[in-house]
């Protein structure tokens, strides 16, 4: 036997790896995910020699590992510098001021399957959203608002947003997520106005803020079956830049068809999966 590489986290972040984050082996290497703190100890104390060590979220488990890794859902801004044990932390979403990402794969995926569309096809979005925003974003917002939608890309332009998010006190990031949830308010406003008959919207605040939407946004299997045969909106994670993350993974491994707006590395994601498709503005 080879190395195991195994991964401990809580369940929900347990259900967001897609399917070889969660069992995966090969020549050489296992890897295995539990949310079993007593399942966990087992194995390391039986291949202690063998096992290296991965905890999601920082949800730790103390002991004398040689070498242990962190995998973080967000970017490195996100995480508080108290929570970073050690050296070896990876990061799941690309931050947009840096050019390090963690690329999750997946074996699932088939690239050729294609959806065919009726006028009964569902539009389906899954997410957060909280429009209550500082303000300088509310400034920005309203300035700009009209130039972002003839171009979604100027969400993730440093250039143009360096002015009031990129500082050297990590605390303004959060400008940059509240920017992004102002962005998924306003588009899902657009498609409800064109599409209500066919949008399935799920997330209790989408509901608190008067749309028709479901609550079970936590519910794995409820998930899987909303986006399977349906369009899946995504307007990109707020944490970073990458076409693929776990909502994107999960829409993908449950044959959703994807419309994903144009992202970082949107030219990469759309050479291998060709029949889903990118959207640059409100228009195309």
């Amino acid at each position: 036997m080879g190395k195991i590489i195994l991964m401990y986290g809580g369940k929900y972040r347990i259900t967001q790896l897609n399917s070889c984050l969660r069992y995966f082996r090969t020549e050489g290497i296992i890897l295995f995910s539990t949310k079993s703190y007593l399942l966990f100890k087992f194995i390391f104390f039986f291949f202690k020699k063998k096992v290296i060590p991965v905890f999601l979220d920082g949800k730790f488990i103390t002991g004398n590992y040689s070498k242990s890794y962190i995998l973080w859902f967000n970017t490195s801004n996100e995480i508080p510098e108290l929570k970073k044990r050690n050296k070896n932390n990876l990061f799941l979403c690309l931050d947009p001021k840096k050019d390090n990402n963690l690329f999750p794969l997946t074996t699932k995926i088939n690239s050729g399957f294609i959806l065919k569309l009726n006028k009964n096809t569902k539009i389906v979005y899954i997410s957060e959203v909280d429009i209550n925003v500082n303000n300088d974003v509310k400034n920005f917002w309203n300035k700009n608002k009209n130039e972002i939608f003839n171009n979604l890309d100027l969400v993730n332009d440093i250039s143009f947003i360096k002015k009031i998010f990129f500082t050297d006190e990590k605390e303004n990031y959060i400008n940059y997520f509240q920017l992004k949830n102002l962005l998924r308010f306003e588009l899902i406003n657009f498609v409800n106005k064109y599409f209500s008959k066919n949008l399935f919207l799920v997330g209790k605040d989408w509901a608190k803020l008067g749309f028709g939407a479901q609550n079970i946004q936590y519910d794995t299997s409820f998930r899987k079956k909303s986006y399977m045969n349906s369009i899946c909106l995504d307007f990109g994670s707020k944490s970073g830049l990458n076409s693929l993350y776990p909502r994107t993974i999960e829409i993908l491994e449950n044959k959703g068809f994807l419309l994903q707006s144009k992202q970082y590395d949107s030219k990469l994601f759309k050479k291998n999966l060709p029949n889903n498709y990118d959207f640059l503005s409100l228009l195309r």
